[in-house]
């Protein structure tokens, strides 16, 4: 009945995941789908002009670990939005917050990795990537909105002002100038990487705890796409049935050949690897 489905349950978990440091659950879930039908695809998104549904999460993480997300997003001026249940007690329904201050850590350096870690799992994922305006500039909650209209979901909807934009993109030091071009230049490789097409289908690799892997093979494209969700410096094995010899990484393109089979991942580092001919 539809050509693009909705991935409802990657927000929240994908926020679960880097707020524990954790890529099991992320892994276990991306696995599980069978694959779309030909000539309908996923649609892969973080934010939207709604809050982050909770709702997608029951039966993938313990009502324990779901409160602890809660808690947090209030900790980072997000609003919680309940449902009651049939009991007459209250749970979760949707995290009001934008997706860049649900990230947060009260370390900016730290949060901007998480953040463009977190966008750059939803690009390369099957499907189609849709990145909402609010996270594309990096935008912080909206607090002023939410009094105006008395709706949560105000604080992801912020309107913005041209001149505004502007004076945040013209200062190096803020996340929108920080944020904004690094996310359009991963765009922009993803479009330019036939591996990334739709319907080219993934494979997911369980690699270690803390890293989110997943491969995009083509008939004469791939991509070994590799996240570290955690703080700490990992070193993983690199899947290679295929013996490869040599990778490059297409989101650091300055970084040279790399030979050997391990491969080191920088707090939230992402790597695109592409296999390359062993004589560069």
């Amino acid at each position: 009945e539809a050509h693009m489905v909705y991935q409802f349950a990657l927000p929240p978990l994908l926020l679960h995941g880097l707020l524990n440091e954790n890529a099991e659950r992320l892994t276990a879930w991306a696995a599980a789908p069978a694959p779309p039908p030909p000539g309908c695809t996923f649609l892969n998104f973080t934010a939207s002009h709604d809050g982050i549904g909770v709702r997608p999460l029951h039966g993938l993480v313990p009502d324990a670990e779901l409160l602890h997300l809660a808690r947090h997003v209030q900790e980072q001026g997000g609003r919680v939005s309940m449902k009651k249940n049939a009991d007459g007690t209250e749970s979760p329904y949707e995290l009001n917050i934008t997706y860049f201050d649900a990230v947060g850590t009260g370390d900016p350096a730290q949060q901007r990795a998480r953040f463009l870690c977190s966008q750059t799992i939803m690009m390369a994922l099957q499907g189609v990537p849709a990145v909402y305006f609010q996270s594309l500039v990096a935008a912080p909650n909206d607090q002023a909105g939410v009094h105006r209209t008395g709706t949560a979901r105000s604080i992801n909807r912020h309107k913005w002002q041209e001149l505004e934009l502007a004076s945040r993109l013209g200062d190096p030091a803020s996340a929108c100038a920080q944020i904004m071009p690094e996310l359009l230049r991963r765009l922009r490789l993803r479009a330019n990487c036939p591996a990334f097409h739709p319907a080219i289908p993934q494979i997911i690799h369980h690699l270690d705890p803390h890293v989110f892997a997943l491969e995009r093979r083509g008939t004469n494209d791939r991509v070994l796409a590799l996240h570290n969700l955690s703080g700490q410096t990992r070193r993983v094995r690199l899947p290679n049935p295929d013996k490869v010899q040599a990778w490059r990484d297409l989101l650091d393109p300055q970084a040279g050949v790399h030979r050997g089979t391990d491969i080191e991942l920088p707090p939230h580092g992402c790597r695109w690897l592409t296999p390359v001919a062993t004589e560069e």
